[in-house]
């Protein structure tokens, strides 16, 4: 009857380590493709900056833009 009873237990612990193991791996797969943090405007030119791509955002969506009208193709 011990012997059951050390199994189970033993069954338990590996579960639990096991899902221990799970939740270790998700965290740091979270972790690790979380995005960059956005740059200001004034980030060095070569850097992708969210603070300048919003200005070309702005400026853009002042009005429609059909495509295929002088709107689009000065855009």
């Amino acid at each position: 009857m011990s012997g059951d009873r050390t199994r189970k237990g033993k069954d338990r612990l590996a579960g639990l380590g096991g899902l221990v193991l799970v939740g270790m791996t998700a965290a740091v797969s979270f972790w690790l493709a979380r995005p960059p943090r956005p740059l200001p405007a004034d980030a060095a030119a070569d850097r992708f900056a969210a603070g300048r791509a919003m200005r070309d955002v702005v400026e853009l969506s002042r009005r429609p833009r059909p495509i295929g009208s002088a709107a689009h193709q000065a855009a």
